[in-house]
């Protein structure tokens, strides 16, 4: 990365199809077939479905990420976070109940057989008291994916925006008024696909709208459930600050139409950073009944 972390650079992208259906979270792949074969047993146990929680999903990321690069296995992590601060980390203001499964295994099947089979995860998973659930799932583990389950009983959540993002955000909204455009709604799972691609371009060391394994835009949004919107358009940038990555994009005539097309409805900015380099990747999209 040192190459590319003495430089500033950017990019723009849009594109555009015709497909009527909603905008909304959803799930990989991995992660609902987890759901689904965790509210089947509790359903067979005539115990009440699980909810998905999307702040309780990037908590446990979170902690399968931290697990995966710095090879460790455990509810506590080296720097002492515990699963109570990760949750909080995510938005997660309040809950009366929590738990959280960590295993390491080749699939999701047999990371569900995993929990079935012990007796304190399969307590936890069928427990009646839990309302939500969240699953995080990062590759790189000794033996196969780490998975990270958090279980929680009526959480509350704060509206909250990451930080460094939200600032970003704030500016482009602020611009897009002084043209009358209508502000960007913040979409957390475009910001996760926008993080994914951050942190690819950040390890594997490129920059560019097209993945190292071939995946343009719309299949890493697809990656990540969302497969139906008007247009869509992405702004990637590696820079020292969101301030800086804002004016680069402003200061480049197809950066800005990206930011302030007023046909945009949705926003979703990841960032990944190494030291005081940072990856950007602003994703939007439109969304709209026609």
């Amino acid at each position: 990365m040192a190459r590319i972390a003495r430089i500033t650079i950017l990019a723009i992208i849009s594109l555009l199809i015709m497909a009527p259906a909603a905008f909304a979270e959803t799930l990989d792949t991995d992660q609902r077939n987890l759901f689904n074969m965790i509210n089947a047993k509790r359903q067979e146990k005539n115990i009440k479905a699980l909810k998905w929680g999307f702040r309780i999903e990037r908590a446990a990321e979170r902690h399968s990420e931290d697990m995966a690069a710095k090879a460790y296995m455990a509810h506590r992590s080296p720097s002492g976070a515990t699963l109570t601060k990760r949750l909080k980390h995510s938005g997660i203001s309040r809950w009366t109940r929590a738990a959280e499964n960590i295993t390491t295994s080749g699939t999701e099947r047999a990371a569900y057989n995993k929990w079935l089979g012990s007796g304190t995860t399969r307590a936890k998973m069928l427990d009646p008291k839990y309302t939500h659930v969240g699953i995080g799932i990062a590759e790189g583990g000794a033996k196969g994916n780490i998975y990270t389950m958090n279980l929680l009983r009526n959480p509350k959540l704060k509206k909250s925006i990451p930080a460094a993002a939200k600032s970003v955000l704030d500016l482009v909204n602020a611009e897009r008024s002084k043209v009358g455009a209508p502000p960007l709604k913040w979409g957390y799972t475009l910001a996760k696909a926008g993080r994914l691609h951050s942190k690819d371009m950040l390890a594997n060391e490129y920059f560019s709208h097209t993945s190292h394994d071939g995946r343009g835009v719309t299949a890493r949004l697809a990656d990540v459930g969302i497969s139906s919107w008007w247009s869509v358009g992405e702004n990637i940038a590696g820079t020292s600050s969101g301030a800086r990555a804002f004016e680069l994009w402003m200061d480049s005539d197809g950066h800005r139409r990206n930011m302030l097309n007023p046909d945009y409805t949705h926003t979703g900015i990841g960032i990944a950073s190494e030291g005081s380099f940072s990856m950007f990747t602003m994703d939007l999209v439109e969304y709209r009944a026609r």
